[in-house]
């Protein structure tokens, strides 16, 4: 069964026919970084699939969107992702090789999963519990560990997790993240909830503070979503 709506994801290499249309041309140059193709794009970014020139890799490039550039809060929330995701190395977490900013363009260079997100994975066709199971696992390890440096995730959801050619399981898009240390509400401003509903704890939907049990009640929603399709 063919997706009839792309489903956005920040490091898959999509189904071609899926693909969105492209903003950053084919064959354009951001630094180092040939753009190949747009993978996906979300609320603050796009993703596209690039080559790294100097070090001759495929990776994944995610763009800041240019309507957040005059919001300095946006960009500093963007630039966070990558110094606290790259301060993480575990096989269950997607990598992050490198950020910055050049010709009017912020962006996050991480690794390139080539498989699918479990979302498209879900709507195509049915896991068994065992499987289900063992993915949740993979994640949980990986989220372990985001924890255990005081990282909160807080869009634990299916298409932000990465299944592998090889199966292994890839948690993906630390954009939403905050620190168990940080005060203060997770809104940005009066009103705003930071998430995605339908996974969303309570107290997320309230826009009080998530911590690590907020996590886990996404991940637990994540969880029904692949045994239930």
């Amino acid at each position: 069964m063919r997706v009839q709506t792309p489903v956005v994801d920040d490091l898959m290499v999509a189904d071609p026919a899926l693909v969105p249309v492209t903003v950053v041309a084919e064959g354009a140059w951001i630094g180092k970084f040939r753009i190949v193709r747009e993978l996906g794009r979300g609320g603050m970014a796009v993703v596209y699939e690039a080559r790294d020139s100097l070090l001759d890799r495929s990776v994944a490039i995610k763009v800041l969107r240019e309507n957040w550039h005059e919001q300095s809060s946006m960009i500093q929330r963007f630039l966070n992702e990558a110094r606290s995701v790259a301060r993480i190395a575990h096989p269950n977490l997607v990598a992050v090789y490198d950020a910055g900013q050049v010709d009017g363009h912020y962006y996050i260079v991480l690794e390139l999963v080539r498989g699918q997100n479990l979302q498209t994975l879900i709507q195509r066709q049915r896991l068994t519990w065992f499987e289900a199971t063992r993915i949740v696992a993979d994640a949980g390890r990986g989220l372990q560990t985001a924890h255990g440096l005081g990282i909160v995730h807080r869009d634990i959801k299916p298409s932000n997790l990465l299944l592998a050619e090889d199966g292994v399981v890839k948690l993906s898009d630390f954009g939403l993240m905050r620190f168990l240390q940080s005060e203060g509400p997770d809104s940005t401003r009066t009103g705003s909830l930071m998430g995605t509903p339908e996974y969303m704890s309570p107290e997320q939907c309230r826009s009080e503070r998530a911590g690590i049990a907020s996590d886990i009640y996404s991940l637990g929603a994540t969880y029904y979503a692949l045994l239930t399709g």
